[in-house]
């Protein structure tokens, strides 16, 4: 049993470094500067408030306790990256699930800043060193640090500043936004957008892969989609 209760946690391991490793793929691809692409324009706080409740929605449905909330209000549009920003905020809020958070709150400053914060059991030198340098050993890797390397890889395919401080107890870090003029006909999101249903979908998609690793022993299988 003890043999048999080691080949699955290898084979836990296994599947998430699979899956982030198509993560960082798509990263990759998605990595040219955003002057080569089309200008469209997200409204990032009515993405939020949209993604935090697919988060609770989900977490709800595998019976986690841990709950998102949104503060701060306005009109705050960045340009729109398909699938980044879902991918970081997707493995910044399954990390803080699976170190025992009971809240995360994202704060949208005025000086277009984000400021997230949860009550999580924090992070140690290690992990603060890798969300700024990028820079890890296995062991880390295998405890968690690919969720981590995900938030800094999107984080710096975004062109968002990163800052992370280390503290005993939960996790408290800024992503700062740069400047950004939006086009006002492409902008995303609008309460009536049909684009605005599809990507909530997408959302929980991949909420619903990324929170796999949140599941009790032996739920995997059952609660797959």
């Amino acid at each position: 049993m003890k043999t048999l209760v080691e080949m699955r946690h290898s084979i836990t391991v296994l599947e998430r470094l699979a899956k982030s490793a198509a993560d960082l793929a798509l990263g990759a691809v998605l990595g040219p500067p955003l002057e080569e692409r089309p200008q469209k324009t997200l409204e990032l706080v009515q993405f939020l408030r949209d993604f935090s409740e697919c988060v609770n929605e989900e977490l709800a449905t595998i019976h986690n306790p841990m709950r998102v909330k949104v503060e701060g209000s306005g009109f705050f549009c960045v340009p729109a990256r398909d699938g980044v920003l879902e991918i970081l905020l997707a493995n910044l809020f399954s990390n803080a699930a699976r170190n025992g958070a009971s809240y995360a709150v994202v704060r949208c400053l005025p000086d277009r800043a984000l400021e997230y914060e949860d009550d999580s059991r924090g992070l140690h030198d290690a992990a603060v060193r890798l969300l700024h340098d990028g820079m890890a050993d296995q062991q880390m890797m295998e405890r968690g640090g690919i969720g981590l390397l995900m938030v800094r890889h999107c984080s710096l395919a975004l062109g968002w500043g990163l800052q992370c401080f280390h503290q005993a107890q939960g996790v408290h870090m800024t992503l700062q936004v740069p400047p950004f003029e939006p086009d006002n006909r492409v902008i995303l999101l609008e309460d009536d957008s049909l684009d605005r249903e599809i990507r909530k979908d997408r959302m929980r998609l991949l909420l619903q892969r990324e929170f796999v690793s949140l599941l009790p022993e032996g739920k995997e299988a059952e609660e797959t989609i």
